[in-house]
């Protein structure tokens, strides 16, 4: 059986997030995810990923021009929000990128949208680094996330009914992750959101010209919607998932 962790004191996992779930600790033998602290995630994350700004080619922030940009533009709104949460993706098999940190840093992911009163949540922020692609480091962070969030609470998840994945269009790789990690496609939703200079900011759109209301540097995104729901978990995504996330993350 896979050994996942999901259990410990919430209170090692409050800060630095109000957010509106409980917390634990979520790992397995090969990766670990930390709720993301500007004070010790943030610089080490922005000089690893600005070599690299087509990490942000499928969304409406980024790329960020220093560390102080990506603070105020995106994490600290994360941060501040009760919706999402933000974990630093620890690749365990690799050695400490940041000191007691026990493992690489290899990327950022979280939970975002989330609705108490729904019982459901989204994955999101999936942004694994360069170095650390095609090492099922991206599959294993969606898989613990995704038993957290669809365990039920005998078990020790959060016993949600749905999680959801929304993603560009354009994004294949993305959409690829969430298929393979058993979320079922339920739509595309045209135009949802505009890229504000996106042409000049690298950002991939729908192919489908200027959109209403912008300019000639402004793209258009569709976006494809993807969920799975408690129903699922219960008739095999539960067994999918596991036997995903326990293989060592080595492995191509």
């Amino acid at each position: 059986m896979t050994n996942i962790n999901t259990k410990g004191n919430t209170s090692s996992m409050a800060k630095p997030s109000n957010f509106c779930y409980p917390l634990r600790p979520l790992s397995n033998d090969n990766i670990s995810l930390v709720p993301f602290d500007p004070s010790t995630h943030l610089a080490p994350y922005f000089a690893l990923s600005s070599p690299y700004p087509e990490l942000y080619k499928h969304t409406t922030f980024g790329p960020f021009g220093s560390a102080q940009e990506f603070y105020e533009d995106f994490v600290a709104y994360k941060i501040e929000n009760p919706t999402t949460v933000m974990f630093a993706v620890v690749d365990k098999t690799r050695s400490p990128s940041i000191r007691g940190m026990g493992g690489a840093l290899a990327g950022i992911i979280g939970y975002l949208n989330s609705e108490p009163a729904n019982l459901s949540t989204e994955i999101g922020f999936v942004f694994t680094l360069p170095g650390f692609q095609k090492r099922r480091v991206a599959s294993t962070a969606v898989g613990l996330m995704l038993w957290y969030a669809l365990e039920p609470v005998a078990r020790g998840g959060l016993g949600l009914r749905r999680v959801q994945w929304q993603t560009n269009s354009s994004n294949q790789p993305s959409r690829r992750l969430a298929e393979k990690m058993g979320f079922r496609f339920e739509g595309i939703l045209r135009w949802q959101r505009i890229f504000h200079g996106g042409k000049r900011k690298g950002k991939m759109g729908n192919g489908k010209g200027t959109p209403l209301g912008g300019d000639g540097e402004d793209l258009g995104r569709d976006t494809v919607m993807l969920g799975i729901c408690w129903d699922d978990w219960e008739h095999g995504a539960r067994e999918r998932v596991q036997g995903l996330i326990k293989e060592p993350s080595s492995r191509a």
